[in-house]
């Protein structure tokens, strides 16, 4: 039996539009996130009939020379396609010079092609587009019933495309979506099988919550059962202790998957006690039986084993069982990201000794997490970077005078005052910073498309069958990975660090001179000859995006110097524009800027490859 079976029922895709504004409401400065807003205007259907079938619309033969449909797409159409790397082979031919009628747009294309041979796995293939002399993965495709065209929709035609297939098994990729939440567009294409939260187990064996109205999309859907502390928890233990609870619990789960038609589920029951061992290997044992007499698949989360000395402990998981009778396992990652590359290394290398590669799967999470003397904890992109904008003015101490010289620091990269400055650490390799506050130690480190690379490089050395997505919602707040997920399927995952430039904080101010240092964490602000409330606005980076925070300043009157501020607290939704809004003495704002710094480029950067023992 394969590990994820075919869908059970095909999902059209739905086109999506439009953006949510929330505002924060708290006394906390307020951050925003501009953000282009998407409008599906029309979905507009384009059938290509490629060589060696015919075409419809104006015709066309087999030699490459332009044709022209009936809806007015042109392009050229080759079996020749530029060199492809070794794991991809073509399935299609390669249309060149793809040209779309102004009429075309403003919505949706979908492209439909038919295939050189038929295609039994849709994960296997996807489409294709050739940019700067190298093949991008830039969407999933859909099979027709025969197995004989590749489908897709796209917003933006590209000027070429081709559909290629992996010659070698798929990475997989699963992701956990919260109850009522939207899948982010571009985690759309990549996902294979969603994974939605919102049900939870019952003492008695039942099972509560419901999954709400789940995303259309070409993944499967296996729901998700969580139990990781509190009531939740509390009932697997009573359900395992108790073998008609587990039974009913087993029929409850069967059923769901049944009356909805879909292809599998997803357990998560990771907080359970050494001595519920058994009970836990034989629940797991008996569901999966249950479910694969059903046609249909398990997934089972695990937590990490602990390494003592030359000992693994696992506690209440038997890894070669559960192995054994699920089709998927999840690998909770380790959070400390200072320690992460050495622990992953040792984990991986234990679990492929214990259950087959191609069955595990790494958890990822898009979320930056920080770490203080009370514990780890996971923040959103804004949350992380923007801790890194918090001011205060050093000097003067008074009220600030027409043409002052006004000494203001960025508290959280400031050296002087112990902190590291926003910087690339090559032993985690991930973008961090720490600063004391409060006589406390913190450390952010900012998870984005760098650092995720490395995670999936472990991936693939470890020839692992997936990855499974912490959060996959347009509304989470992590950082954007999605389009290096999509380089690793696509096996182009390309390892590089962030250039220093684009580390370097930077400042500005509406009015005044305002000179910075080279390091960017502290300036020296002249303020204006005529009284007022003005800004300055400090402005950080991780390599990928920039956020920044505007401080008000007033000059003149005998207002009090601002007061440090405290750490943002991010919105869950983004903005269509920027928010202008009356920000009382003293506080600061919160912006950030999604789109990619683009000068200068990243530097490419070896990484260390672990070596699986066998």
């Amino acid at each position: 039996m394969s590990r994820i079976p075919p869908p059970r029922r095909p999902r059209p895709s739905l086109a999506r539009g439009g953006a949510v504004e929330r505002r924060h409401e708290s006394g906390d400065p307020v951050p925003f996130i501009i953000g282009g807003v998407i409008v599906f205007l029309a979905i507009l259907i384009l059938v290509l009939f490629l060589p060696p079938f015919s075409l419809l619309g104006d015709g066309g033969d087999d030699d490459g020379d332009q044709v022209s449909t009936s809806s007015g797409l042109t392009f050229n159409t080759s079996e020749q396609l530029p060199a492809l790397p070794d794991n991809l082979v073509a399935v299609s031919p390669h249309l060149s010079d793809i040209r779309v009628p102004s009429n075309l747009t403003d919505g949706q294309v979908l492209i439909r092609i038919r295939l050189t041979r038929p295609v039994q796995d849709a994960s296997n293939i996807g489409f294709y587009t050739f940019e700067d002399n190298q093949w991008s993965r830039i969407g999933g495709a859909s099979l027709s019933e025969d197995r004989r065209e590749a489908l897709a929709e796209f917003d933006e035609v590209p000027s070429n495309l081709a559909v290629l297939q992996l010659s070698g098994a798929a990475l997989q990729v699963t992701a956990w979506l919260p109850q009522g939440a939207t899948v982010k567009q571009e985690a759309q294409s990549v996902i294979n099988v969603l994974n939605p939260l919102g049900l939870t187990p019952r003492s008695d064996g039942s099972v509560s919550g419901n999954l709400g109205q789940l995303p259309a999309g070409s993944f499967q859907v296996q729901p998700a059962l969580r139990a990781i502390d509190g009531e939740a928890a509390s009932a697997v233990t009573a359900i395992l202790s108790n073998s008609g609870a587990t039974q009913q619990h087993i029929e409850a789960i069967a059923n769901i998957a049944r009356q909805g038609d879909y292809s599998g589920i997803d357990i998560d029951y990771r907080s359970l006690e050494v001595v519920e061992r058994q009970q836990f290997t034989d629940f797991i044992t008996r569901l999966a039986q249950r479910l694969h007499d059903d046609g249909r698949s398990l997934s089972v989360t695990l937590p990490l084993p602990q390494r003592q000395g030359d000992m693994w402990r696992t506690g209440a998981y038997d890894w070669p069982a559960i192995g054994q009778a699920a089709d998927v396992v999840k690998i909770v990652s380790e959070q400390d990201q200072s320690i992460y590359r050495s622990v992953m290394t040792d984990v991986l290398t234990f679990a492929t000794g214990e259950v087959p590669a191609s069955k595990l799967f790494l958890i990822l999470s898009p979320f930056s997490h920080e770490r203080t003397p009370n514990g780890i904890r996971s923040l959103s992109f804004v949350e992380a970077l923007g801790t890194a904008t918090v001011m205060s003015v050093r000097s003067p101490m008074g009220p600030i005078s027409t043409g002052t010289r006004v000494t203001v620091t960025g508290d959280n990269i400031y050296r002087p005052d112990g902190a590291t400055g926003i910087r690339w650490d090559e032993d985690a390799s991930i973008v961090s910073f720490s600063f004391r506050s409060n006589n406390e130690e913190h450390t952010i480190w900012v998870e984005n498309s760098f650092s995720i690379a490395f995670k999936l490089d472990l991936v693939r050395s470890f020839g692992l069958g997936g990855v499974a997505i912490e959060d996959a919602s347009d509304s989470a707040g992590g950082a954007d990975i999605w389009s290096t997920v999509a380089n690793s399927v696509a096996g182009s995952l390309t390892l590089a660090r962030p250039h220093p430039d684009n580390l370097r904080a930077t400042w500005e101010a509406e009015q005044g001179a305002i000179e910075a240092g080279t390091s960017g964490q502290a300036a020296t602000w002249t303020a204006p000859d005529r009284a007022g409330t003005y800004q300055v606005a400090l402005i950080v980076g991780d390599g990928v995006a920039r956020v920044g925070r505007r401080l008000d300043l007033q000059v003149g009157g005998g207002a009090s110097t601002p007061a440090p501020t405290t750490a943002a607290t991010p919105v869950s939704t983004v903005a269509p524009t920027t928010i202008a809004t009356a920000t009382p003495v003293p506080t600061a704002e919160l912006t950030i800027e999604p789109t990619a710094t683009p000068e200068p480029t990243p530097e490419p950067t070896p990484s260390p490859t672990p070596t699986p023992t066998p």
